[in-house]
């Protein structure tokens, strides 16, 4: 699924980077991330999922979301900033999936 169609639902975004990439996968978890994937840094009691943005890289993420910015990303992935991970999360997610669903 191609990044600018997930991000469309998204009312407040700051989007740096290419939205003409090709998705292939969305986790909050960057050791679920493969190639094509579009990682969810959400924020947690114990961990926040900001911290885990370089692996999610280094595992094939292509783009983040986040609430905070994040400087050490590589030039090439697709940074997008939203004021609240958990209420984009689902839009997100209903959109990866429901186009996923579609398709079958």
């Amino acid at each position: 699924m191609n990044l600018k169609s997930l991000t469309d639902g998204l009312i407040l975004k700051t989007i740096t980077g290419s939205t003409s990439l090709e998705i292939t996968n969305l986790d909050t978890d960057s050791r679920n991330i493969k190639p094509g994937g579009l990682f969810i840094c959400v924020p947690g009691f114990r961990v926040d999922g900001h911290d885990y943005a370089r692996d999610a890289v280094t595992n094939g993420a292509v783009a983040v979301v986040a609430e905070q910015d994040l400087p050490d990303l590589p030039a090439d992935v697709t940074f997008i900033k939203v004021p609240d991970v958990r209420r984009a999360l689902p839009i997100l997610a209903n959109a990866f999936f429901w186009q996923s669903y579609r398709k079958t």
